[in-house]
């Protein structure tokens, strides 16, 4: 496995500053999610035609790869389902063109019962179906994260009453599933391991009944005993800090939050150079 981040977690540094820091703190992947303010992947002026070679060569040089495009494409709300869609197909030929394997899309949202729930349920799976069917023929998978309602098996196995694709992953975001399950995690890692594509690593722990980010290894979600799972179960792909600096300024610089991750994982699994 190899370890990556999210540039959410680094809103202010420039393109530069995230190949140089990336390398140097040890990290092989990047997953985009904004770059100096713009937050539209398809528009991001250094993947465009024109700035892509040299873009690449600067990737090839810091010895980094993009691994993900993050898009904020999502399909509970009729009245963005459009647009959503749209940005997805967006991020999917952006993907296809610079050679990123995957973009990430949403559920996001449901009602907890009745008529409106199915009509959600359904709402979101046309939605997934018209972007997964977009990426056949292409070499880009999307991937729906493990977020807001679909952090449970039953969110999953509900909507798959209306869906299903051959190429369905998800991003398993261990900290949203684990807010849930707590010390039963392990039941939705059963569920959810042979859709796992990628890995959001995050850490959060409950202060009056509410939960609330902290520092990786300082809250309580159980990071070793998911990566030692992921492991025993031959999952070879990217273990990605998400760190919400974008979202939650409260939180550490990324300057103090990266090497924080990078040598906890050290500590619980070898890391493939």
């Amino acid at each position: 496995m190899k370890l990556a981040f999210s540039t959410l977690g680094c809103p202010d540094w420039t393109f530069a500053q995230i190949l140089e820091n990336g390398q140097k703190m040890g990290f092989k992947g990047i997953e985009i999610r904004g770059i100096e303010g713009e937050m539209d992947v398809a528009k991001i002026k250094y993947f465009q035609p024109s700035q892509w070679k040299d873009t690449k060569k600067r990737l090839e040089d810091h010895n980094l790869e993009i691994i993900n495009l993050g898009t904020s494409a999502n399909f509970h709300d009729a009245a963005k389902w459009d647009a959503g869609l749209a940005e997805a197909k967006a991020a999917i030929d952006m993907a296809e063109s610079i050679g990123v394997p995957f973009i990430r899309i949403f559920g996001d949202k449901l009602p907890d019962t009745g008529a409106e729930r199915e009509n959600t349920l359904r709402q979101i799976a046309k939605g997934w179906l018209e972007v997964y069917r977009y990426s056949e023929g292409k070499k880009v998978t999307p991937l729906v994260e493990v977020h807001g309602n679909f952090n449970r098996v039953e969110s999953f196995k509900d909507i798959f009453k209306f869906f299903e694709h051959p190429k369905f992953a998800v991003i398993w975001d261990i900290e949203h599933s684990y807010k849930v399950y707590e010390d039963n995690f392990i039941e939705f890692f059963g569920f959810i391991r042979k859709y796992t594509k990628h890995v959001h690593i995050k850490d959060a722990k409950k202060i009056n009944g509410e939960w609330q980010l902290t520092n990786l290894g300082k809250g309580t979600t159980p990071i070793a005993m998911h990566v030692a799972l992921l492991s025993a179960s031959n999952y070879g792909g990217y273990l990605s800090l998400e760190w919400e600096k974008k979202w939650h300024p409260e939180l550490d610089d990324c300057s103090i939050a990266f090497p924080e991750y990078v040598e906890l994982m050290k500590k619980i699994i070898f890391i493939d150079n």
